[in-house]
């Protein structure tokens, strides 16, 4: 199996396990997940913010989601 996975791009490798009735999920990098479009952009996970001194800067967004009320990150760090 190790020789196998070196060959292929982790994308393809879970694609092939799938196909085959395999369940089988990524273990992603942090690269990976901050540009995964639905954990970074749809959940919001990560969200840009100005800072008073660094300038526009991308952190973790707010982690717990309510159902009726959008929470937001008002200050950085």
């Amino acid at each position: 199996i190790e020789t196998w996975t070196r060959t292929l791009p982790i994308d393809r490798i879970v694609e092939r396990l799938l196909e085959a009735g395999i369940p089988a999920a990524p273990i992603n990098t942090i690269d990976r997940v901050t540009q995964d479009p639905h954990i970074a952009k749809a959940r919001e996970m990560f969200v840009d913010i100005d800072h008073p001194v660094a300038g526009k800067i991308t952190m973790t967004g707010n982690q717990v989601k309510f159902t009726n009320k959008k929470a937001s990150i008002r200050f950085p760090a």
